[in-house]
């Protein structure tokens, strides 16, 4: 702004600017403040629905309202989806606790069914024992009675004997064969079912023991034509055994040569093993858990020799009773 010379005044301090027409902005200034309490007090005479503080009054208390019923409306879906889980939780729960008491239950039932088969297995053992010591006792009875038999028997006094044992051979195959019995094995000891083995001697019928299915089927003689068959028995561990077998010449002059051709119980793996000869001897052996008889074939067969284990040098009183 220009200032003219008369608005200039110059002072001790320096030149000071006056404004000439000061009377005149205090007049603006009046007039400004007089349309602004005018405007005042229209919006005073206004109702309260015209006016703008009202409004936005109003809007600020509805937002408000707004926001607690949003508020309110959410925390009951909050609640409802809450109650939901909550009941889903409390049929899980239901739900598995009717599940572990069936398994509780069926695991209970488990066991006294093992336990009743234990039981039963138990008592089933104890009566096979008691039928096998019966059985025992009259095939022992049978072996010594065996024993005393003559071999050159005719073909008549063959069938008597045969009618005369067929009572008590059937009574004690019914008991044997019916029963688990524990066998003798040259690799582990074994739970098998005997059976009947046909004699391989044609020549004599004689019963078939079966727990000793070789007695009596090599003619019953340990010593034949210059032939000798012998054993040998030391215990190992507990009660296995080490068993030697030997087939050899009474007679340096009558030398064995070819192959020996042992029979032993069947319940062996190999239980007919062929042997050769070396230095006029044949030499088998074998593991074994009790006695048992051996019968040997020489001589192209020629020379049937029989040997019960019960008489073998070593043999103890565990070894000869098993």
């Amino acid at each position: 702004m220009t200032q003219s010379p008369q608005d200039l005044q110059i002072g001790d301090r320096g030149p000071v600017i006056v404004l000439a027409d000061k009377e005149k902005r205090d007049k603006m200034e009046q007039g400004l403040r007089i349309e602004e309490l005018n405007l005042k007090v229209r919006d005073l005479k206004k109702s309260d629905w015209r006016k703008i503080g009202t409004w936005t009054g109003l809007i600020a208390i509805a937002a408000a309202v707004m926001g607690i019923i949003g508020q309110g409306i959410v925390y009951n879906i909050k609640s409802a989806k809450a109650s939901q889980e909550l009941d889903s939780a409390l049929e899980r729960k239901k739900i598995a606790v009717l599940y572990a008491d069936n398994v509780r239950a069926h695991l209970k039932l488990t066991q006294d069914s093992i336990l009743a088969i234990v039981e039963s297995s138990r008592l089933e053992f104890q009566n096979y024992q008691a039928n096998t010591r019966l059985a025992k006792i009259s095939l022992d009875s049978l072996k010594t009675a065996i024993a005393k038999i003559p071999f050159n028997l005719d073909n008549m006094q063959i069938n008597k004997l045969n009618l005369l044992l067929k009572d008590t051979r059937q009574t004690l195959n019914t008991q044997i064969e019916t029963s688990p019995m524990l066998v003798k094995n040259n690799d582990s000891l074994s739970v098998k079912q005997q059976t009947n083995i046909s004699s391989p001697n044609p020549s004599i019928s004689l019963p078939v023991d079966p727990n000793d299915p070789q007695k009596g089927q090599w003619g019953g003689q340990a010593e034949r034509n210059y032939r000798r068959i012998s054993a040998t028995v030391q215990n190992i561990a507990g009660h296995l055994y080490k068993v030697v077998i030997s087939v050899s010449s009474t007679d340096p002059a009558k030398r064995l040569t070819g192959n020996i051709i042992f029979h032993l119980h069947n319940t062996f793996r190999h239980k007919n093993p062929a042997i050769e000869v070396e230095e006029n001897e044949a030499v088998l052996t074998l593991n074994a858990y009790g006695s048992f008889t051996v019968g040997a074939e020489a001589d192209n067969g020629k020379t049937r020799l029989e040997f019960d284990l019960i008489n073998a040098k070593g043999a103890d009183n565990y070894f000869i009773h098993h």
